[in-house]
């Protein structure tokens, strides 16, 4: 493996790195230099300056910017939510549906998606749940949706990587397939953005929402909604919430006023006040990433996931899923080992770790290396010698 001097200087970046075995980035990654100088800044800022708003509001319209370029997408085509929960209730509720109409989403999808649309279920959309057998994981194509899809269908929810699984959903086949036929695709990108390349205009995705405290390593609190301009055309007319921020002829004194217009992009989904320290964190970030690449990012992920599933077999213990970078997201492993023993196992070596319905799941970083890898094999093999038992 390669690895540039970029890469081999993040860990120095991420003070936890060197005092256990972090493997969590899907639930959260450790803080690093970068968003920690970033916040300090801001914080500086906000109590040196005289009046430092206008300059924080510039900085957050800087990232949005930055963030188009990283998505390959227009930056009036970006919102900045709250959190991705924020941002696939507001598409789902700005879609357009008659009573009798449905949606289509997998029975294991990430609860912030599959909630989102049960809530709508009362006002007499359907919501069709596709069975799925978790004991043989797999990548979603529309192969699966097919038989679940009508003429009623309005929309299907999906992830393009499963929380859980770390599978890889062909998000784009799927939009190519349906939405010809009228139906919007709604992505969660929250286990992707920051891990691995994506392009949203390749996609061909309605909309893509994502938070960025995982991947992309800011602080809780910023999300992100991306909407197809072709889309902005099919929804209501306003957003589910209607803000100052949603109206594109507000007037400068904040003047309410009956002759208002909201934006025609999807800004009209974004609050007046965004949060800016996170806002500017995430520019910070982006900064760094454009700078070591988004590839060579998620080639060094793939490398490493790979070193992981290949010194597992050594010791008779397979990753689920198919062993296929393509359908897997570079950074995030689930192993059949699950249970109050295993969990108690890897706390007590200074692993870090997330237990899910499948078993445990190890998620790479940046600031993950070989040697991260080489203790996590043997606390498994050391657990296995003691008697824990594999899950089936």
């Amino acid at each position: 493996m390669t690895v540039s001097k970029e890469i081999k200087q993040f860990r120095s970046y991420v003070p936890v790195a060197s005092s256990c075995t972090y493997l969590n980035s899907s639930f959260q990654p450790p803080m690093n230099q970068i968003v920690y100088d970033s916040i300090k800044k801001y914080l500086d800022d906000a109590i040196s300056l005289d009046h430092p708003k206008p300059q924080f509001i510039s900085q957050c319209e800087d990232t949005r910017e930055k963030l188009g370029v990283f998505l390959n997408t227009d930056s009036a085509n970006l919102a900045f939510t709250r959190d991705t929960t924020e941002g696939v209730n507001l598409f789902q509720r700005s879609i357009r549906w008659s009573k009798g109409d449905n949606v289509v989403v997998l029975a294991n999808e990430h609860p912030n998606q599959g909630f989102g649309w049960l809530g709508l279920a009362q006002d007499g959309l359907e919501i069709r749940l596709i069975p799925v057998d978790e004991s043989a994981l797999k990548p979603f194509t529309a192969d699966d949706f097919r038989p679940y899809v009508d003429e009623e269908t309005k929309a299907i929810g999906l992830s393009s990587v499963m929380f859980h699984s770390g599978l890889r959903n062909d998000v784009k086949g799927i939009a190519k397939e349906f939405k010809p036929r009228g139906i919007h695709i709604l992505v969660d990108a929250t286990q992707e953005v920051g891990f691995g390349r994506i392009d949203v205009e390749d996609l061909g995705a309605s909309a893509i929402a994502f938070s960025v405290h995982k991947g992309l390593s800011v602080p809780n609190g910023l999300g992100v909604l991306y909407v197809e301009p072709e889309t902005m055309k099919l929804l209501k007319d306003t957003p589910p919430i209607l803000c100052g921020g949603s109206i594109s002829n507000l007037s400068p004194d904040l003047t309410i006023s009956e002759d208002f217009e909201v934006f025609a992009t999807a800004h009209r989904f974004e609050h007046l006040n965004k949060p800016m320290m996170q806002c500017i964190a995430l520019g910070a970030y982006l900064d760094f990433i454009q700078s070591v690449g988004m590839e060579n990012v998620q080639l060094y992920l793939q490398e490493l996931g790979s070193y992981l599933r290949s010194e597992l077999r050594k010791i008779g213990v397979e990753t689920s899923g198919p062993d296929d970078v393509a359908v897997r997201s570079p950074h995030s492993n689930v192993i059949p080992l699950y249970g109050e023993q295993w969990a108690s196992q890897f706390a007590s070596n200074n692993v870090y770790v997330s237990q899910y319905r499948c078993g445990t799941r190890a998620s790479l970083g940046l600031y993950n290396d070989k040697a991260d890898i080489d203790h996590f094999v043997t606390v498994i093999k050391q657990g296995l010698e003691d008697g824990l038992a594999l899950h089936s």
